[in-house]
């Protein structure tokens, strides 16, 4: 079994990371395929507020996280990933 994640994908710009990363999700990605953004224009936080990413100012990136386990820890992990 391979306990490594997959590579982190790096984009220069993006809408959303989120969206694209369901959109990964609908298709049946590999768990733990992830996607960073230089610049995010349409991006989306808690309880759908949007923001915007400046460049290079911060993170922004997204995580697929696939099975029911990690259905139960999605509330923490924006916390544990601080």
């Amino acid at each position: 079994m391979n306990r490594h994640l997959p590579a982190v994908e790096c984009w220069d710009e993006v809408d959303s990371t989120n969206r694209i990363v369901a959109e990964w999700l609908r298709s049946d990605c590999m768990h733990g395929r992830a996607l960073r953004a230089r610049r995010q224009t349409a991006g989306r936080g808690r309880l759908g507020r949007s923001w915007l990413a400046v460049p290079d100012a911060g993170i922004t990136m997204s995580v697929a996280l696939a099975g029911p386990a990690w259905l139960a820890l999605a509330p923490r992990i924006p916390l544990a990933a601080g």
